[in-house]
């Protein structure tokens, strides 16, 4: 009969590796991992300073949305208002 030691062991295994004996934890895999952004979307991080005022109403006007989001779709908007 097994030691509860040799029992704890063999079951963390069967639980890592699997009847296959192979690690199933991590690493690469298919589907695994960030999805590969739209090139056509291609966007670029910046910082913006602005006065606690002014993140207050962004905050107010963008609802359940983020604030880059909320701020692409105000420019997108004053763009097309101008030639």
């Amino acid at each position: 009969m097994p030691s509860l030691k040799q029992a704890l062991t063999e079951s963390r295994e069967q639980r890592d590796y699997g009847m296959s004996g192979e690690n199933t934890h991590g690493g690469a895999r298919k589907g695994a991992g960030r999805k590969p952004l739209d090139p056509e979307a291609k966007v670029t991080t910046r910082s913006i300073t602005l006065p606690p005022e002014a993140w207050e109403k962004v905050d107010r006007l963008r609802g359940e949305e983020s604030p880059s989001t909320f701020l692409r779709g105000v420019i997108r908007k004053l763009r097309g208002k101008r030639p």
